[in-house]
């Protein structure tokens, strides 16, 4: 009793790996999020879609599945170390001449045999039993225990792969979601170009029907609009296949859900989250926490392994009735035995030292690949921190570089209405400009992923309260 209760209790074996830092070399000082990291965007439609997928996305609910099939394999292995017990009736009956010449070859022959059973007798010998049955074998060693314990991390293991799914399920919805912004972002621009570039046109054609601009002007602010307006379909197409990407990650048929309406422009960034430090990951992330625990689950193998080349001990006990004979005056007796089996492994072939070795192989396997998960997991965060602040300087450049491009625009328009400026001119700065335009979307855009990029590096609390919605007592 007292190794299972000692089995109940989860304690990993994995340890960090040495190389690991005590801080981030980009560490921000941030606020840890009261709730789930995507509320701090204030973006309701993020919101929406998120913890639509969240509920209803196939393959968490096939996670789910999984993680209560581990669930179940986990108790089933806590059978073997319970007593078991049975009640077993039977019940046989063969012709009286058949059994009278069994029993006499058993006893060589003997007349004996004949007088005893009435072998003269043509009717029907009966005999049967009802009896309680009860067998335990003792976990002595406690490899039994160590069986349950390695299935019931198996068990938390997969749970925390659940947990990790969700994480990167919210971390596709979300950058799906700003995919879409995004993309919604540039067909409005590209239909506000479309407009000026047709405005433009019309003061081409009247300059020209006036003679102060020549025809292959006209013919270059055609092709321009063309160009422009070529664009158009080719990115409604793309945010059609983005909005069915979206649907299906949220659990519906593409093009089966309306998705929330675009705010008409990508919120800024939220402030930055604290970052904590790298030896919080492990608790933090529950792809670690399931790569700790297969740690714990094959150092619980290979001491399975190890005791189970020791001496085996059971202990079998029955009570009931039996009848020989139910033509006898007094035919049913009582009966009970009690007995004891102990098993020495002496010669096995070299089975169980080969499943020792295979054991401590997998512990090693295990220990290595938590130690490197660390290691991808602190390289993530660094990479999302130094990615951060590129692109938040990289977006300031690209917001003033559309500011500028506009206004040079403007101006330029302004000089070419009044006979100053080159048409040449006017249509570098027109190009520019809404170049810069599609350049600083894309560039929030890739700003948003990245900070969504470092939730998804740091994990969070808040896949705890998922779980917990589902079901499980954690």
């Amino acid at each position: 009793m007292i190794a299972l209760l000692l089995a109940l209790s989860v304690v990993t074996a994995a340890e960090l790996p040495p190389d690991i830092p005590d801080t981030y070399a980009g560490a921000v000082s941030g606020l840890a999020p009261a709730g789930p990291w995507w509320q701090s965007f204030a973006d309701p439609g993020l919101s929406q879609v998120v913890e639509a997928g969240l509920s209803a996305n196939g393959d968490l609910g096939a996670f789910d599945a999984r993680v209560r099939q581990s669930q179940a394999l986990a108790r089933q292995s806590l059978a073997p170390l319970m007593p078991s017990a049975s009640f077993d009736v039977s019940a046989s009956s063969s012709p009286r001449s058949v059994r009278c010449a069994q029993f006499a070859a058993q006893l060589g022959g003997d007349s004996g045999a004949s007088q005893f059973l009435e072998c003269d007798d043509e009717g029907w010998y009966t005999q049967g039993s009802a009896l309680f049955k009860g067998s335990w074998s003792l976990d002595i060693w406690g490899a039994g225990v160590q069986g349950f314990r390695a299935s019931r991390f198996d068990a938390l293991a997969t749970a925390g792969d659940r947990d990790a799914q969700a994480i990167a399920l919210a971390t596709r919805i979300a950058q799906a979601w700003y995919d879409v912004e995004a993309t919604r972002r540039q067909v409005e621009i590209l239909t506000t170009q479309a407009s000026i570039s047709a405005d433009l046109l019309e003061l081409i054609e009247a300059r020209y029907e006036r003679g102060d601009a020549a025809a292959a002007e006209v013919l270059q602010q055609r092709q321009q609009l063309a160009a422009t307006r070529a664009q158009l379909p080719q990115a409604r197409a793309q945010l059609r296949g983005l909005e069915m990407q979206l649907s299906v990650l949220t659990g519906k048929a593409p093009g089966a859900v309306a998705l929330p309406a675009s705010r008409g422009v990508l919120p800024d960034l939220p402030p930055a989250p604290a970052t904590g430090h790298p030896s919080d990951l492990v608790d933090a992330r529950p792809d670690l926490r399931a790569l700790a625990l297969d740690v714990s689950a094959a150092e619980a193998r290979r001491k399975a392994a190890v005791r189970t080349s020791l001496p085996t001990l059971g202990a079998t006990a029955s009570a009931g009735w039996q009848t020989a004979d139910l033509s006898l005056d007094d035919p049913v007796f009582e009966t009970a035995t009690v007995g004891a089996a102990l098993s020495v492994p002496i010669l096995q072939g070299g089975r169980n030292l080969a499943a020792v070795q295979a054991a401590r192989a997998a512990e090693d396997a295990a220990r290595l690949s938590f130690e490197q998960g660390v290691r991808l997991a602190v390289s993530e965060v660094e990479s999302a921190l130094v990615r951060e602040a590129e692109l938040v300087e990289v977006l300031d450049l690209m917001r003033e570089q559309e500011t500028v491009a506009r206004q040079s625009f403007e101006d330029i328009r302004a000089r070419y209405q009044g006979g100053v400026a080159r048409y040449v001119d006017l249509l570098t700065a027109l190009n520019a400009w809404q170049t810069a335009q599609l350049s600083a979307v894309n560039a929030q855009r890739e700003l948003l992923r990245t900070r969504i990029d470092l939730h998804d590096a740091l994990g969070g609390a808040w896949v705890a309260d998922l779980s917990l919605e589902h079901g499980e007592a954690r």
